[in-house]
C-alpha cells in the first residue's frame, strides 16, 4: 500500500494522497493555513490557579492569600 495521508484541522480530517505531488499540494494548503513543521513551545495558560506553597506560613490575611491566588501568572 503506497498511499500517504495527511492529517489536519479541528475534527481531524484524514486526506489521502494519490502520489507525492498531490501530497505537496496538501501540504502547501496546510501552510497557508497557519501550519508549521515545528510544534511550538507550549506556554502555560493564564488562567492556571496559583496557590501559596504553605498558607499557614503566610503572614498574609486569608483574604489577601485569596486575591493573590486570583492574580494571573505572569512568567
Amino acid at each position: 500500500m503506497k498511499v500517504c495521508y495527511a492529517v489536519g484541522g479541528r475534527d481531524l480530517k484524514v486526506i489521502p494522497a494519490t502520489d507525492r505531488k498531490h501530497l505537496r499540494q496538501i501540504y502547501t494548503k496546510f501552510q497557508s493555513y497557519g501550519y508549521v513543521r515545528k510544534l511550538s513551545e507550549r506556554k502555560p495558560a493564564s488562567s492556571q490557579k496559583q496557590y501559596i506553597s504553605d498558607p499557614w506560613a503566610s503572614s498574609l490575611t486569608p483574604e489577601l492569600q485569596q486575591e493573590l491566588e486570583a492574580l494571573p501568572c505572569s512568567v
